[in-house]
This record gives C-alpha cells, structure tokens and sequence, in this order.
C-alpha cells in the first residue's frame, strides 16, 4: 500500500488534478469501502478539475503513490 493522495485540497494545477481519473479510488465522505475507478466507468478518461459537485462534494477521490515514487519527487 502507497501513500494516497487526496485531490481535492491539492491546488487547481497540480498535475495529479489534471490527470485522468482510471486507475485512481474513491470513496463517499461517510462511506467506509473505497472502490477503484476502472476504464469502463464514465469518469474514467475525466481529470478530478472536469468533474462537477455531484461527485467532488459527495465522493473523495485520491491515488496511492508508492512511497519510493513520492520521495524521489518531493
């Protein structure tokens, strides 16, 4: 398991914002199981910055960084 990385309090042009959203997780704010979104999901090729308040308000969505990958750019 990486480090997640929360979209949504990251700035608007951070680069994993504008990054199409497959392979990222997400969750509902009171939810307690994270679901992985796949390429056939609808939101898959969107970036988190496409997507409306239906989801961002509602839903947290972050990608988990292996702890190598973040270190070498931080």
């Amino acid at each position: 398991m990486g480090l997640r990385i929360y979209l949504k309090p990251l700035p608007l042009e951070h680069e994993l914002r504008k990054k199409p959203l497959k392979g990222s997780f997400y969750h509902a704010t009171n939810g307690k199981f994270s679901r992985e979104v796949f390429s056939s999901y609808g939101i898959a090729n969107k970036t988190y910055n496409d997507l409306g308040p239906a989801w961002t308000d509602n839903e947290e969505f972050y990608f988990e960084i292996a702890d190598e990958i973040y270190r070498s750019h931080n």
